[in-house]
């Protein structure tokens, strides 16, 4: 980490030493700046970029650093600059050291824009980064040290920033990365130190080597990961992030766990319902439906915390409840918890079944609020007897057998209340 702050540091000091070159008194204030592009210097400090299509790339001098943009020698007097509609590209360095001893300057980008050259706004005294949302790509550390910037927009339709993007960006406060990007790059917003907040969405998959690095070890108030705690560990398992790291605090997407997705209590009893949940900054809202209502509503006594109880009455069976666990990073519902006050109501009735002998014969009951079954089979002239095998769950199978022929089953269905018993069924095997 030590070789790559001195890196930093000695590309800043190169780039520094470019201010100092000697201005041409007889500058051009107008010119081409691309195949169909212009460029116009105002008296007023306003540099207008016009045309269609793409502005040129630009190297810097081997020797001073500074840019080798036509509008070089202006570079001090820049406080406006304005990219009109049909620009598509801003070209490298095309502003690099603008007005960097001046007080600062403002940009006007045009919708028409779709990609920002690399180191274009490096080194300047750009005012805000206001990345309109046509934009689909910046290149490699196209707003490094732009210190004089508070605030940052980033396109949403940009699906990864690149090495150094906003690297030594101090003056930045609260960083958003908007949903869809998969990547940042190294060093993309290293020695941002005046960063307070960060938010990245579950859709960012990597995060690269002191992507947010601090040499002075500053913590960040809160970071906001829109993901889940496992995700979270696996992407800051990467070196130099000691901003990620070392937050005061993290929030990531509530992780919720439901251990009991049926709670049976006679009308006039106390239910209680529960959820498990992880993260920072949980809150908790119990909702219910109807049943056969796609319509949930809020509770609206005792609903704000991981455990909701009620007094049940008979109108409530059936009632289907959730729970929605919010913080910073979003919500997670639980899983639906079913209330029963009565006992099993049978929805399926097992059916007949002939099967040729050494076939396997298949029952099966479906109810609501059943907590027990006991499969039940009866001989012709014989009684009901409880099933020993298999014969203690929603399906019953068998592997019949020539004595089976003319057997009857049947299901016990149960809960707390009471037992439903199902309709008898026949077995035929030939």
């Amino acid at each position: 980490m030590k070789t790559k702050r001195f890196f930093a540091m000695l590309l800043a000091l190169l780039m520094f030493a470019g201010l100092f070159a000697p201005v041409n008194a007889q500058a051009a204030t107008s010119g081409k700046c691309g195949k169909n592009v212009k460029w116009n210097f105002a008296s007023d400090g306003t540099l207008t970029i016009s045309g269609t299509g793409a502005m040129y790339d630009y190297d810097c001098d081997e020797n001073t650093g500074m840019p080798l943009t036509p509008w070089s020698d202006l570079l001090d007097q820049i406080k406006k600059v304005v990219v009109k509609d049909g620009v598509t590209y801003i070209g490298s360095n095309a502003l690099t050291y603008a007005n960097m001893e001046g007080g600062g300057y403002t940009l006007s980008l045009s919708a028409s824009v779709t990609k920002i050259g690399p180191y274009a706004f490096t080194w300047s005294s750009l005012m805000a980064i206001d990345i309109p949302d046509t934009v689909t790509e910046i290149g490699e550390g196209a707003f490094l040290a732009c210190q004089f910037s508070k605030t940052l927009k980033i396109s949403k339709n940009i699906k990864e920033i690149p090495n150094g993007a906003f690297s030594m960006c101090a003056g930045l406060v609260d960083v958003t990365i908007p949903s869809g990007v998969t990547k940042i790059g190294n060093q993309a917003f290293g020695w941002c130190d005046g960063i307070k907040t960060i938010t990245l969405p579950s859709s960012v998959k990597s995060i690269g080597v002191a992507a947010f690095y601090s040499d002075i070890g500053h913590k960040v108030d809160w970071v906001c990961f829109k993901g889940t705690k496992a995700a979270w560990n696996k992407l800051i398992d990467v070196d130099g992030n000691n901003m990620l790291t070392t937050a005061k605090k993290v929030y990531c997407k509530p992780g919720v766990t439901t251990s009991v997705t049926l709670v049976v209590a006679a009308s006039g009893n106390k239910a209680t319902m529960t959820v498990k949940a992880t993260g920072t900054g949980l809150s908790y809202k119990w909702y219910y439906k109807k049943p056969g209502s796609t319509e949930w509503l809020a509770v609206s006594k005792n609903g704000t915390s991981a455990t909701y109880s009620l007094t049940t009455a008979a109108k409530h069976n059936g009632y289907i409840y959730r729970c929605k666990v919010t913080n910073k990073a979003g919500t997670t519902y639980g899983k639906e918890i079913t209330l029963i006050t009565a006992k099993p109501k049978i929805t399926s009735f097992p059916t007949s079944v002939t099967k040729k002998a050494g076939k396997v014969a298949t029952f099966t009951v479906a109810a609501v609020g059943a907590t027990k079954y006991q499969w039940q089979y009866k001989k012709p002239g014989g009684s009901w007897t409880n099933v020993s095998s298999n014969g203690s769950s929603a399906t019953y199978k068998l592997t019949t057998k020539a004595k089976h022929d003319g057997y009857l089953y049947r299901c016990k269905v149960s809960n707390s209340i009471g037992t439903t018993t199902t309709d008898k069924c026949k077995l035929t095997v030939y």
